[in-house]
């Protein structure tokens, strides 16, 4: 309701003119409007109070000025409303769809909930043949009836105006932390919040126009709360968004608290089936929206509405696969065994919406509806919310603003570390993999829905964007040379270390042997291996998988060989992969910073230990960053490399700064149990028997 709107509704409750009733108004408005100026709170009986709140200063991206900068402290109006308002009913615009189905369609009701899921967990269709063909869906514009189909928008209702702070309840401590790719994904997808995240909670009753499969998705989901009574399965609720009234509303929420697992679970449609606009699709704005849930903490499946239709217990195997992952409890553990549905562009969309795709799929002859498009459809699939919330006059459209800058520690620490050297190394979190730069040459930035650092790394010589939360740790240096040599050094030695130590090199390479040598920065330095030259391969397979595949073997080669001769890498020169002969080097440097295509594994590090190299297996172990070195199976090979090289002090210590009865990731198997069958492991196999036989004296007498 508008000032007007007001005005003429005061004229008809009191009974004066409009002109009297439009002087009251403004009486009142004035009255409320210097109160407040004047710092006084106001306070409407059975409405809510007016007060004023002083909001402390800040550094935030400036969208006009594309800057981070700092913003003063400011004294802003604060609504609250009252608990007869929150709580008033809201006159009901009820409204029924009808639509034909055809016998076998999955929208067909069944007499009970629970035979409903155990008539269809088999591949996702109903049993029951004797329902009718036609059903009404009923709605009351205020709250859903779960257990109904829906279609998309119905009525145009209030929509909850969302106040208050934002509520933190823990933060995410999962082992997984690459960055997920918030638009470009194929269905199903799980996107993973950063480590370390703040997880924002949630708000309930906050009613939403559903879709069709989520009641039946929902209802199969509750099977998780038999194998973990801690977890939730939750419809209705909000997640309020910054710097809005309005809160993105999960279509489904996994709630486990007591691992800090929050999941979002989406059930992505092609298009409206009543105003048959293209939703979901590539660059529709559901990239923003899914950024802000990892920014607060929330993992995001999104699933297909016509993979649930087709067989939706595979759905529901992902979806226990994916807690698995996250939660690394074996009661949780799964197969995935779902196909992979590409998501569809706009034109795909709208011409499936022409064939009536989701009308065969959902088996659906006929819809019959009097609501006509409000317009807002295309706001509506950029914001993720139904097309009468953007309707309302509270809505404002999502913008990069409401990704929440935590990030001026992290800041001031990089200015301090650039004000130290030359150069600043930027080390990332889930691989051994750096950039450099020069101090004076980086800057803060908000780009792609996150706030990071832009660099130009001097080695790659490549602009590079990284996240905050991608950052492991940072240094500064006055040099990136960590080794300077002539032609007259041993570069098959100098070759060696940096393949172990994952340096990028610059030499002065002479192609042909014939005195003119080149200078060239070469990435990515491995062993040649014969994979590089076989022509399938270099036809099959980009430049950096042939590398990448290369740094996985590169462990077991340095294990066996004391030689390096030919080596091959990323020439930045040729732009290529190229191989080169240690005895054409005339020169060059080791840069001081690593660079690793590999993400070491359990299993690339266990495959050293177990041949004995314990030198190279504490190398490996220290290439990892410090929250995977904390990782149990990683402490525990690192542990017993400590015992190979003798030093049973040591290791004895980090044995036991694990409680001997907790239990390993993903398994049933203790800490205790697991070092104890390693030690079973190598005493049998004859490896530093004395020195394991010893440690394992040691930990018995202290309690294991």
């Amino acid at each position: 309701m508008n000032k007007a709107e007001l005005i003429k509704y005061v004229a008809e409750k009191s009974g004066i003119s409009l002109l009297k009733a439009r002087a009251v108004v403004n009486a009142f408005c004035d009255t409320i409007v210097k109160s407040i100026a004047e710092g006084d709170s106001v306070l409407l009986l059975r409405f809510g109070k007016w007060t004023t709140k002083i909001t402390p200063s800040r550094r935030a991206y400036n969208v006009s000025t594309q800057r981070i900068e700092t913003f003063p402290s400011k004294r802003r109006v604060v609504f609250t409303p009252s608990k007869a308002l929150l709580n008033r009913k809201l006159p009901e615009a009820a409204e029924s769809v009808k639509i034909d189905i055809t016998p076998n369609s999955i929208l067909t009701p069944l007499p009970e909930p629970v035979d409903r899921k155990v008539a269809k967990m088999g591949n996702g269709k109903s049993a029951d043949s004797q329902t009718p063909k036609s059903i009404t869906v009923s709605r009351t514009g205020i709250k859903i009836d779960s257990g109904s189909p829906n279609f998309g928008q119905r009525v145009k209702r209030p929509q909850t105006v969302e106040t208050g702070e934002l509520v933190y309840c823990g933060i995410t401590s999962y082992y997984e932390t690459e960055a997920s790719d918030t638009e470009n994904y194929s269905y199903p997808a799980l996107l993973i919040p950063f480590v370390d995240t703040p997880i924002l909670d949630y708000r309930t009753n906050r009613y939403a126009t559903g879709g069709v499969m989520e009641p039946v998705l929902a209802e199969a989901l509750n099977e998780f709360s038999l194998i973990e009574p801690n977890i939730q399965i939750l419809q209705n609720i909000s997640v309020p968004v910054n710097n809005r009234t309005y809160g993105y509303k999960p279509d489904i929420a996994i709630i486990w608290r007591e691992k800090n697992i929050f999941i979002d679970v989406e059930i992505d449609e092609p298009y409206d089936i009543i105003s048959r606009n293209p939703t979901h699709y590539k660059g529709c704005g559901d990239g923003l929206r899914n950024a802000y849930f990892l920014d607060n903490g929330w993992s995001v499946i999104r699933v297909a509405e016509k993979q649930i239709v087709d067989d939706y217990a595979k759905v529901v195997e992902y979806i226990k696969l994916c807690l698995y992952q996250l939660s690394e409890d074996v009661r949780f553990k799964a197969e995935r065994n779902i196909d992979s549905f590409e998501r569809w562009s706009y034109s795909e969309s709208q011409k499936w919406a022409e064939e009536g795709l989701r009308e065969s799929y959902l088996g659906i002859t006929r819809v019959e509806s009097s609501v006509v498009s409000t317009g807002a459809a295309d706001i509506a699939e950029y914001s993720g919310m139904s097309i009468q919330e953007v309707s309302q006059p509270i809505f404002v459209k999502p913008a990069e603003d409401i990704i929440i800058d935590r990030y001026k520690n992290i800041r001031d620490q990089i200015d301090e570390e650039c004000r130290r050297g030359k150069y600043i190394v930027f080390s990332i979190k889930h691989k051994c993999y750096e950039y450099a730069a020069l101090s004076k040459n980086i800057s803060f930035k908000q780009k792609d829905n996150s706030y990071g650092v832009e660099l130009f790394d001097v080695i790659e010589e490549n602009v590079i964007y990284l996240r905050f939360q991608e950052i492991a740790s940072f240094r500064s240096l006055n040099s990136i040379t960590k080794f300077e040599g002539t032609a007259n050094d041993d570069w098959d030695k100098i070759i060696y270390n940096a393949i172990l130590n994952s340096n990028p090199i610059e030499i002065e390479y002479d192609t042909a042997g014939q005195g003119n040598p080149i200078k060239r920065t070469i990435l990515f330095i491995t062993f040649w291996y014969r994979f590089f030259d076989e022509n399938d391969n270099r036809k099959k397979y980009t430049t950096i998988q042939l590398l990448e595949a290369a740094a996985s073997l590169k462990y077991e080669t340095l294990a066996e060989s004391e030689r390096v001769g030919y080596f091959s890498g990323f020439c930045n020169y040729r732009q290529d992969l190229r191989t080169f002969n240690i005895h054409r080097i005339k020169g060059g440097r080791v840069f001081e910073c690593r660079k690793n295509l590999h993400k070491l594994s359990v299993t690339d590090i266990w495959k050293i230990l177990e041949k004995g190299y314990a030198d190279l297996t504490v190398n490996m172990y220290n290439e990892l960053n410090e929250k995977e070195q904390k990782y149990l199976f990683h402490l525990g090979n690192y542990a017993n490399a400590l015992v190979m090289q003798g030093k049973l002090e040591e290791a004895t210590s980090v044995y036991m700064s694990v409680p001997s009865d907790v239990l390993m990731p993903q398994s049933t198997t203790t800490w205790k149990e697991a070092c104890l069958n390693d030690f079973d492991f190598f005493i049998t196999k004859g490896t530093n028997t004395a020195e394991f036989e010893q440690v394992r004296s040691i930990m018995m007498s202290n309690g294991w």
